[in-house]
């Protein structure tokens, strides 16, 4: 908790989704892709799961059982690959910014997704942020302003929803 670059990473929230079967609707389109190569910038580097250590003399100054994160380094990562992944989604549905009602992101940092909209020229009506209730609620995130979003106004079809990390 001392930690001032991953303190405030985590709210605390819990969802569940259910999708339901209906022959009307329109198609649900999806991009799924993994990059490690960054898995260095956000780790716990003595991970039952990892491997080896890691040879960074960053890394060795830190209790090796917690959570390190490189902020400039995830920022970089993901303002430049979640504006690809959208505009990807977008081309392979047959969509534009344009024709879509809405965008969900993953509820990370305020400043990364304001410049990330600001990046894809989502207008502000387009676009929403509940950080500032719920913190980063990790994967709970976008079904919580799904949930969140559709209290205030009835969504429709074309949503466009981008989780990372």
């Amino acid at each position: 908790k001392e930690d001032r670059a991953t303190a405030l990473l985590f709210g605390d929230a819990g969802t569940a989704t259910a999708l339901e079967y209906n022959e009307q609707a329109q198609p649900a389109y999806y991009v799924i892709g993994t990059d490690g190569g960054g898995a260095r910038h956000l780790m716990v580097p003595r991970s039952p799961v990892r491997a080896e250590q890691q040879e960074d003399v960053r890394l060795s100054q830190l209790n090796p059982d917690y959570l390190y994160m490189d902020g400039a380094q995830v920022f970089n990562f993901t303002i430049s690959s979640v504006p690809a992944l959208v505009r990807q989604l977008l081309s392979f549905s047959g969509q534009t910014l344009e024709s879509t009602e809405h965008f969900l992101f993953h509820q990370a940092n305020a400043f990364m997704l304001r410049h990330i909209a600001k990046k894809l020229k989502i207008p502000a009506d387009q676009f929403s942020l509940n950080l500032q209730r719920f913190g980063n609620t990790s994967s709970a995130s976008i079904p919580l302003l799904l949930t969140d979003i559709s209290r205030q106004t009835a969504l429709r079809e074309r949503v466009v929803m981008a989780g990372f990390g």
